[in-house]
């Protein structure tokens, strides 16, 4: 078993996959210290070298706050998951990183901190990395001001950047975030744009899991979902949309048997797939499959993505029984768009030119 703070491989990055350099492991976790440093230094670099720049997506800011709280499943996709995904390819709970201008802080609990600890002598590190460990007798307010000091010493100490729509769970980020708000003379920005952009551009190791997402994704559409649709149809059978969802949700615990050799600890949905028919359709991406049984004709959408150590992929086909003339017409042109849309995003082409 993992320790309880620590989420399970399932949610794991590229970080932890990269064969770059050698692992520092305790049980079944490791920390990557090339693919972290490495990672650091780019967030470091790029905000340090943009920070001032006008209209910059990190607003002036003179340091970096990124908390986490505890376990929240309702919140797969925050920002402060994602980065720490990106730099340690393992999600911290409970867990407050401080990225200042010559040195970086994170106060977490004992095992964590042994965890990251052989990272502060790692050949390629490239700042000094001060480990603070929990402290339940005064509610971390030693900690907290080690933290904020560090903050006051980074450039100016006045502007700092935090993920504030970020809600965390638990008095541990509400502690943090009450002392760090009744600091005197310490303004606070919007940190989640500034990492939105940064995250945008993938590393090798990042476009191969998500090379990897897409290929389960699409295999299992096409060899499980679309046969399995056409035999119900054809056997007039009576299957709901939420047991055909079910069966395609459970195909992602053996992915040998669609053929493909991927690991299924590294292999989970982005949602539970859906499937709609029967003239009753919802597009939004908070949909759900409804336990009518699918339709014999007409229109039957379907929706489904795999995430492969944390990288997301997802695909959607539309099924037409019977089409008439004009949906054959419709959906003709459309896959011409699709067509068009796809030939025009070349490298160094702007999203707005192409849209």
């Amino acid at each position: 078993e993992f320790p309880p703070a620590v989420r399970t491989p399932r949610r794991d990055s590229a970080a932890a996959a990269s064969s770059r350099g050698p692992a520092v492991a305790m049980g079944d976790l490791s920390v990557d210290p090339v693919t972290f440093w490495e990672r650091l230094s780019k967030l470091h670099k790029t905000w340090n070298a943009e920070r001032q720049q006008d209209n910059s997506v990190w607003k002036g800011a003179d340091a970096l706050v990124i908390d986490s709280g505890g376990l929240n499943d309702d919140e797969v996709y925050s920002k402060s998951a994602s980065l720490q995904n990106w730099l340690l390819g393992i999600e911290f709970t409970n867990t407050v990183i401080i990225v200042a201008s010559r040195s970086v802080h994170v106060l977490t609990d004992g095992k964590k901190a042994a965890l990251l600890e052989p990272l502060r002598s790692a050949e390629n590190a490239t700042l000094p990395l001060d480990l603070i460990v929990k402290d339940k007798t005064d509610k971390n307010k030693a900690n907290h001001a080690k933290l904020i000091a560090g903050i006051r010493a980074s450039h100016a100490g006045a502007t700092v950047a935090c993920l504030n729509k970020e809600k965390p769970l638990g008095d541990f980020a509400a502690l943090w975030r009450a002392a760090l708000a009744a600091e005197e003379g310490l303004a606070q920005v919007e940190l989640a744009p500034a990492l939105a952009l940064l995250l945008a551009s993938k590393d090798s190791a990042e476009l191969n899991c998500i090379k990897r997402a897409a290929v389960f994704s699409a295999v299992l559409l096409t060899k499980q979902l679309v046969p399995r649709i056409e035999g119900v149809i054809d056997e007039e059978a009576r299957v709901s949309h939420e047991a055909l969802a079910q069966e395609t949700e459970d195909a992602f615990g053996d992915p040998k048997k669609l053929g493909l050799n991927l690991s299924a600890e590294n292999l989970e949905p982005c949602y539970s797939p859906i499937i709609q028919s029967g003239g009753a359709y919802n597009l939004k991406p908070s949909a759900y499959s409804n336990n009518a049984n699918l339709a014999s004709g007409g229109t039957i959408t379907l929706s489904l993505g795999a995430r492969f150590k944390s990288y997301c992929s997802n695909v959607g086909r539309t099924l037409l029984i019977n089409p008439s003339k004009e949906q054959e017409k419709n959906y003709k042109l459309l896959s011409e768009l699709q067509i068009e849309a796809i030939d025009a995003l070349k490298v160094g082409e702007k999203l707005s030119a192409v849209h």
